[in-house]
């Protein structure tokens, strides 16, 4: 019975040994942990200032080109003088760069008198009938000649074939003269007569 309870005294006791060894290493362990912990405190509240030098700043001048002054404009050339009748001369002068007034005609200020002559005369259109068929024609047309020149109520005096009548009073309406002028006043013409002819490959009057 006694040496059941020195084992039991033995092994407690060695239990006790090495749990006080246990106890002093991880005490000793916990300290390099807090010591290492400062350590890496103090490292990060380090605060590093970087000096970088700034260099002097240099005055800047401007300078400002004074403008160049335009040219004198040139003078014109003289215009030359027109002669008109009676041995008058129109001088084309800059003064104003008014435009002279020119009287045309005798002592009362009108137009000269004078037969109407023709302006602008335009070729009929070939009909298409005509053309299918190889048809070739002619047309009279008389028409009346307005005092500015129109020529206004074209009508068929003889056609070789009514498909050319339509064509020709047409080509007649757009054609414009130089009014006839009577005691310096333009008065209009009646009864003026044109001759359209139709032929393959050409459109004569």
């Amino acid at each position: 019975m006694l040496a059941i309870d020195l084992s039991f005294i033995t092994r407690f006791m060695a239990a006790l040994g090495l749990a006080a060894a246990m106890t002093v290493v991880l005490l000793y362990v916990m300290k390099l942990l807090i010591e290492s912990d400062e350590v890496l405190l103090e490292a990060e509240s380090l605060i590093f200032v970087d000096f970088v030098s700034v260099p002097e700043m240099t005055e800047v001048r401007t300078t400002q080109t004074p403008p160049v002054a335009p040219a004198p404009p040139e003078e014109m050339p003289p215009l030359p003088e027109i002669a008109l009748a009676g041995g008058e001369t129109l001088s084309l002068g800059h003064e104003g760069l008014t435009p002279p007034t020119i009287e045309i005609g005798g002592p009362g200020g009108g137009l000269s008198d004078g037969p109407y002559l023709p302006l602008v005369k335009v070729q009929p259109v070939y009909p298409r009938r005509a053309l299918a068929r190889g048809l070739e024609g002619f047309a009279i047309i008389e028409f009346d000649v307005r005092a500015d020149g129109g020529v206004v109520n074209p009508r068929v005096i003889e056609s070789s074939h009514t498909v050319f009548d339509g064509p020709a009073m047409e080509a007649a309406t757009k054609f414009r003269y130089k009014p006839m002028v009577r005691g310096g006043e333009p008065v209009p013409v009646y009864g003026v007569q044109n001759r359209f002819t139709f032929q393959l490959g050409e459109q004569g009057r």
